[in-house]
């Protein structure tokens, strides 16, 4: 096997034709060490040339010093006092002219794009190329200048980790995070982003990651709402990140983000309104509060009477509340936590209070600043006692399935089997019952809970496993019912909590016209809805 020479690895990274030195230095690794050591010299080249501010006199500074640079002659040695090789690399003169040559190339083209729009800064970072998942709310925030570099650069084990955008304000902190392998090449969904934390200045971790809306070809964008009311202006992001792919390594980094100019253009709106379904499920509107990369919503629901007793104390934040926004033209614009439909939700939060379940809904953009915006209640979901049951005969099953029907909800058991799962210490006996269920509630066995009771008057706890179809509200799976070791003949199967659906309710509430926000007065709203 032989060994490539720097040269030919150079010329490989200028075509971008890296598909055979790959291979070769998996097994090579003398060759890898000089790659390393040749990516090494390019990124300290690279942080030289391009850093966040270049003065007027650079180009000319630059072009000086490379004519006044002495060129090694064939065979001379070539020192670059950037790094200390374990081996001094040889450069032929041919090799460096054509270096030189590209340098200066680079130079002039980058005298337009640095000056230019879009500008050079805005090319190497890509939370908003072409190719990104639009988001009105970031873009507002890049058109105020609120876009934060924190310069973040860490690398272990041939991986690398930067930060170099970074959006916040009163409503979310997003982050764009570039990994590139040591090929240069992009990696996304390579790290646990759990190990990155979001906190106050007094320590408290505030931020909660949610699902981003999208990544791109070049990063990962991590977008985090806070958990409850934030009183920082100055937030700190720490990452703790230790492996990539299946490589461990130190990826870790901290840095301060200033919401302070994000928060002097933050509109806050107090919020007046009630409403009281017909089963007892209370509304309280709180406040509307708008920044420049989004609109955070928060009310707070409580039980009325008639549904208090039928709630489980410990559920009730489990509630999930069905909502949309409409314009002055009728259009919906976004829809909460309906699944036919696009969004703008960033997420959701809520939290118990002496009044209540406080909630915060934070959107990516809500233009009623623009237009006449309304909120539309359609339904929710809670979590209620129930007292259904059906009696089935195990051994009877094969020859005709049992029907259970109770709330709008029909569910069919189809075969009764023994079995045995495998536990810590020893195995379990289980049963097992197919079935397959078509549901007017929520489909939602987290929340919903079964319970088994065979002849002898032995309780079971269920558990459901199998696929689950949110929007056609059916399920085809198994009851697992655990401890369960002989094929009894009768087994009474009861439900004992239900997420109970509800569309009986008809509100609406208006929010308020709001204020443009300073430096936007003439921005045109992005029709996301559509």
């Amino acid at each position: 096997m032989k060994c490539w020479s720097i040269t030919q690895m150079e010329e490989s990274l200028i075509n971008r034709d890296l598909n055979k030195l790959e291979k070769h230095i998996e097994s090579c690794s003398s060759c890898k060490d000089s790659y390393e050591l040749l990516l090494r010299e390019q990124t300290d080249w690279s942080n030289a040339l391009f850093t966040a501010s270049l003065p007027s006199s650079f180009t000319k500074r630059v072009m000086e010093v490379l004519q006044e640079t002495d060129i090694a002659g064939v065979g001379e040695q070539v020192h670059n006092d950037m790094y200390s090789p374990k081996k001094a690399a040889r450069r032929s003169y041919t090799t460096l002219q054509r270096w030189t040559s590209a340098a200066a190339i680079l130079l002039v083209l980058c005298g337009s794009l640095i000056y230019a729009s879009p500008s050079l800064a805005e090319i190497v970072r890509s939370m908003f190329v072409s190719d990104a998942v639009l988001d009105p709310g970031l873009l507002q925030s890049k058109e105020l200048g609120l876009i934060q570099n924190p310069s973040i650069s860490v690398s272990d084990n041939g991986y690398k980790i930067q930060v170099n955008e970074v959006s916040a304000d009163a409503t979310r902190l997003t982050i764009a995070l570039k990994v590139t392998d040591r090929f240069g090449k992009a990696i996304l969904n390579g790290f646990n982003p759990e190990q990155i934390t979001v906190k106050d200045e007094t320590g408290n971790s505030v931020g909660l990651l949610r699902s981003p809306l999208g990544t791109n070809e070049k990063v990962d964008v991590l977008t985090y709402i806070y958990k409850g009311e934030l009183n920082s202006s100055i937030l700190t992001v720490e990452s703790q990140i230790d492996r990539i792919r299946q490589d461990e390594g130190d990826w870790g980094f901290s840095f301060a983000v200033d919401l302070s100019k994000a928060d002097a253009l933050t509109n806050v709106y107090k919020l007046v309104g009630r409403y009281v379904t017909p089963d007892g499920l209370i509304i309280q509107m709180d406040k509307l509060t708008h920044t420049p990369s989004g609109v955070k919503l928060e009310f707070t629901t409580s039980l009325g009477e008639q549904k208090i007793n039928k709630v489980p104390t410990e559920m009730e934040e489990r509630q999930t509340l069905m909502f949309h926004f409409e314009n002055e033209h009728g259009e919906t614009i976004s829809k909460v936590n309906e699944t036919d439909s696009i969004s703008m939700l960033a997420g959701e939060t809520s939290v118990r209070t002496d009044k209540g379940i406080h909630w915060v809904y934070t959107f990516i953009d809500m233009p009623f600043d623009t237009q006449e915006i309304k909120m539309v209640f359609d339904g929710y979901s809670i979590p209620e006692t129930s007292d259904e049951k059906i009696i089935i005969s195990p051994f009877e099953l094969k020859k005709e399935s049992a029907m259970f029907s109770g709330s709008g909800d029909k569910m069919w058991f189809k075969s009764f089997s023994l079995s045995e799962e495998p536990g810590q210490n020893e195995t379990t006996p289980i049963g097992v019952l197919e079935v397959r269920g078509e549901y007017y509630n929520t489909v939602n066995p987290l929340i919903e809970q079964w319970m088994a009771v065979d002849d002898e008057g032995k309780k079971y706890n269920i558990e459901y496993r199998g696929p689950i179809d949110l929007n056609s509200k059916y399920l085809n799976g198994k009851f697992i019912i655990k401890g369960l070791s002989y094929t009894p003949k009768k087994l009474i199967l009861s439900r004992n909590v239900i997420d109970r659906y509800y569309n009986n309710v008809e509100w609406s509430f208006d929010l308020p016209k709001g204020k443009r926000i300073p430096g936007l007065e003439n921005n045109v709203p992005i029709k996301y809805w559509r």
